[in-house]
């Protein structure tokens, strides 16, 4: 009744978002491996290799009628997308076994321009706070403590630089935050050097920078306007 897909490497389009998307995913995926925690294989009808999964997501996953309806769909709390398929996922994972096909691969659509991916972050954090006041937590499964630190870096580093204008030796400071962060970030570095090149690769930390400053600007704003909304 629900399945889950992994993402193809070797899928991916020619935009570079889009790309740097696909890529930090599948980043994720391997980030913490809960996904195949436990190693229980399964075979469905004798043909397809099965591992349980520990999360889920819509939009690399499938969920049968009876499932969708049972959970009750989608919440309408949330007004726009960016965080309504977190919180179905983890109703699904918590009240039901997921599924993933070894040998299947999926493709997912991701956003084709910079506008669409920074807004999405910023969606994502901004309503992440009312995910936790429903469901009780505030980061998803790829969420460890360490990556939580990494992401929330780039905002306090642009701080740091923007004060620094005013107080010059802070420059110092700033400087070594950024190598905390690219030292953080270097085994994002790595996986996409492995899928893409050199180059994509240097290109993934400007761009995960710069969506990891629009995610905690969300977040900070999602403080803000839910700390006293009742869900």
């Amino acid at each position: 009744q629900v399945l889950s897909f992994a993402s193809d490497p070797h899928s991916l389009s020619r935009s570079p978002w889009a790309d740097f998307m696909g890529i930090f995913e599948m980043y994720l995926t391997t980030l913490t491996h809960k996904w195949y925690e436990g190693k229980q294989l399964a075979y469905l009808e004798g043909q397809e290799k099965l591992i349980q999964i520990h999360g889920f997501f819509t939009r690399s996953g499938a969920v049968s009628r009876k499932v969708f309806e049972q959970l009750g769909g989608y919440c309408e709390i949330y007004r726009t997308n960016g965080t309504e398929d977190t919180d179905f996922g983890h109703h699904v994972a918590t009240q039901f076994k997921a599924f993933a096909p070894i040998r299947a691969r999926a493709l997912h659509h991701w956003p084709t321009r910079a506008k669409k991916v920074i807004r999405n972050a910023y969606v994502r954090g901004r309503d992440w706070i009312l995910m936790a006041k429903r469901v009780g937590v505030f980061i998803d499964r790829s969420f460890t403590q360490r990556e939580f630190v990494r992401r929330s870096l780039p905002i306090v580093i642009l701080g740091l630089a923007m004060l620094s204008l005013l107080w010059p030796p802070l420059w110092w400071i700033t400087a070594v935050g950024g190598l905390v962060y690219l030292a953080m970030s270097l085994r994002l570095i790595q996986y996409a050097h492995w899928v893409k090149g050199l180059w994509f690769a240097l290109a993934t930390i400007y761009m995960d920078f710069i969506m990891d400053i629009a995610l905690c600007m969300g977040g900070i704003v999602g403080l803000i306007r839910y700390r006293n909304q009742k869900v």
